[in-house]
């Protein structure tokens, strides 16, 4: 490891042990220095963060990750809560406002270890030439049309449209397995697409070499899920495609990125308040609504542990089981479980509102390992995070495992700040799983060299 390698890691090493000493010494009550201190310190760590990495693309999940963990943490406590602390109506719903200051120092500490965690991870140079498998787009985007219409005959178009109607609606059975299998499939032909237009052209996409096909279903599918007034899916879509593009083929400058944030956040934001009829959108608040009232969890899931204590991983249990087909009503069966209890957004939801309500309030990824593991867990899970989608992002031109592992987790850049930790599990191995089933398929392998392409 060379000596600047070394002088980055304890750079990040003693922000995390500073940002550990801040949390330690939080004060007991909301305190405007010390929530601006943290914003500063966080947003001074990304800028050294970025100059470390020398990126060139910027449109990553690091910068998606980051940008959208500003608004969720930072934005409510140092720059709302001043001037009118009841902006949006969840912070009127009853918490500990003494812990406010409490959980943007623990929010600090969790991005300065998933900071820290990239850097510490080492880039094998040993990687830079690799094989690359020709697959079949075709099969792929068949299966794909398939379940897109297996989709939308078992409810699935009507399934969103009363989820945003404040409808209750069946999202179990065959239809929530339908759902999962869509979009994993979806994620796996993107990265089958990309990897194709790699081997017809190392340095540039070509669109005569786009399976026309798989684009119009992507279209349609993106279309009509938007009509329903869901913005999740789409993005995810969205993100999955440019993400995995300025990965293999152009980069995108900060400025390019910026642009499309902007112009991202408020057409979604527009969806939202167009779904609610609220009207337009007033300021940059308004745009970023529904990323900065998941900020309220933050605050919620330490008031609980003050009252309760950590749950030790019983509020992580919905995704943990997520991934095996009826894992959760069987544990929930054998150990007489609360479906209320196994996920951090169902527990924070009915503390608040009660068992009976219409509307939940979500959580975000700091108060679902904190409610668990507390501080500790905390900053064992982030630098995990961290070093891993930095492993993820520098493998994923070498190995299509790994870059579908990375196309999974950019698409959920965004929204998994405001879920639980392991959200993407189920998206991340069941995709891998029907890669590797139908890998033994594929009737045509062929082998080419990566030419030393260096990771963007």
């Amino acid at each position: 490891m060379s000596p600047k390698a070394l002088n980055q890691r304890l750079i990040f090493t003693i922000l995390s042990i500073i940002a550990l000493i801040v949390y330690l010494f939080h004060p007991t009550k909301y305190v405007y220095s010390y929530n601006l201190y943290c914003m500063l310190m966080f947003l001074g760590s990304v800028v050294l963060f970025l100059i470390f990495k020398k990126k060139k693309n910027y449109f990553d999940f690091d910068i998606l990750f980051l940008t959208t963990c500003f608004f969720a943490f930072f934005a409510y406590p140092v720059l709302i809560y001043p001037i009118d602390p009841l902006y949006f109506f969840v912070f009127d719903l009853g918490y500990d406002r003494s812990v406010i200051s409490q959980g943007t120092a623990l929010s600090l500490l969790g991005l300065e270890v998933y900071m820290t965690g990239s850097i510490y991870y080492e880039k094998n140079t040993k990687e830079s030439r690799s094989t690359i498998g020709f697959y079949p787009i075709k099969s792929f985007t068949f299966i794909t049309g398939l379940l897109l219409i297996l989709f939308l005959a078992f409810g699935g178009y009507n399934f969103y449209v009363n989820l945003y109607s404040g409808i209750k609606s069946i999202k179990g059975g065959v239809f929530a397995y339908i759902n999962i299998l869509l979009i994993t499939f979806l994620m796996v032909s993107i990265c089958m697409q990309y990897t194709n237009l790699l081997y017809k052209d190392h340095q540039r996409l070509k669109m005569k070499y786009v399976y026309k096909p798989f684009i119009f279903l992507i279209g349609s599918y993106v279309i009509i899920i938007l009509s329903t007034g869901s913005r999740t899916v789409p993005l995810q879509v969205v993100l999955a495609l440019l993400g995995t593009y300025t990965l293999l083929f152009k980069p995108f400058s900060l400025k390019k990125t910026a642009i499309i944030i902007v112009i991202g956040v408020f057409v979604l934001a527009s969806i939202t308040y167009a779904r609610i009829g609220k009207g337009e959108i007033s300021n940059i608040y308004d745009a970023f609504m529904d990323i900065i009232i998941v900020n309220r969890n933050t605050f919620a899931a330490i008031e609980y542990v003050n009252n309760h204590g950590h749950t030790f991983g019983s509020s992580m249990l919905s995704y943990l089981l997520q991934p095996i087909p009826f894992g959760q009503s069987i544990v929930i069966s054998i150990f007489n479980l609360d479906s209320n209890y196994i996920s951090s957004a169902a527990l924070l939801t009915t503390e608040a509102l009660g068992e009976t309500r219409s509307l939940g309030l979500g959580t975000n990824i700091i108060a679902d390992i904190y409610l668990s593991f507390g501080a500790v867990g905390v900053i064992v899970f982030m630098f995990f995070a961290g070093w891993f989608v930095a492993k993820s992002k520098h493998l994923a031109l070498y190995k299509t495992n790994y870059m579908i592992i990375y196309t999974v987790l950019v698409a959920n850049s965004v929204f998994l700040v405001r879920a639980e930790f392991f959200y993407c599990l189920q998206e991340i191995l069941w995709s891998l799983i029907i890669f590797y089933f139908t890998k033994p398929l594929f009737s045509k392998r062929i082998k080419i060299l990566a030419n030393n392409r260096m990771i963007r």
